[in-house]
């Protein structure tokens, strides 16, 4: 057994930091342990220490020592917790974005609305509206009128030259 591994299994529990957050380093995990946890955090979610090993081009005979510091440290904990920390960074900058595009689609709606003259505006056009609006979502959300369906479909919208550049 390597001096390492003898090294790893012998310490004693290990202790977070109080006030940080499970994938930041460990008390107590060496340079080696943290350089390799990072690897692995790293990875993707369909993580796996040989996975990183031969994406990293480390020999196989550091699974064991690998292995030994997973246990140690709790990887598959902290990457999980990782995982879910930049699944919401991500879901936040998504959600951001869509609200400023909201926005800015509804001012320039907004702003064209304005220029209408309520007197040019037939019934039939503003039911054509509602009409185009209700395709438009059934579209967006995969609805056919027969329930929802399990398939995303894209929708193609042409901008004028005022929605460019959103």
């Amino acid at each position: 057994m390597s001096d390492e591994l003898a090294a790893a299994r012998s310490e004693t529990a290990l202790i977070a930091l109080e006030g940080v957050d499970s994938w930041e380093r460990l008390r107590g995990e060496t340079n080696p342990a943290w350089n390799a946890f990072c690897a692995y955090r790293d990875y993707g979610a369909d993580r796996s220490i040989k996975k990183v090993l031969e994406l990293q081009g480390i020999p196989a005979s550091r699974y064991g020592i690998w292995g030994a510091w997973s246990g140690r440290f709790q990887w598959v904990k902290r990457a999980g917790d990782y995982d879910v920390y930049t699944d919401r960074l991500k879901r936040s900058e998504r959600e951001k974005l869509y609200r400023d595009i909201t926005e800015k689609v509804l001012s320039i709606v907004s702003k064209r609305l304005e220029s209408f003259d309520p007197e040019e505006l037939s019934q039939s056009s503003i039911m054509e509206w509602i009409k185009s609006s209700i395709d438009i979502e059934k579209e967006v959300y995969g609805k056919d009128g027969g329930g929802e369906s399990s398939l995303c479909r894209q929708l193609e919208i042409n901008f004028t030259e005022e929605l460019k550049g959103i």
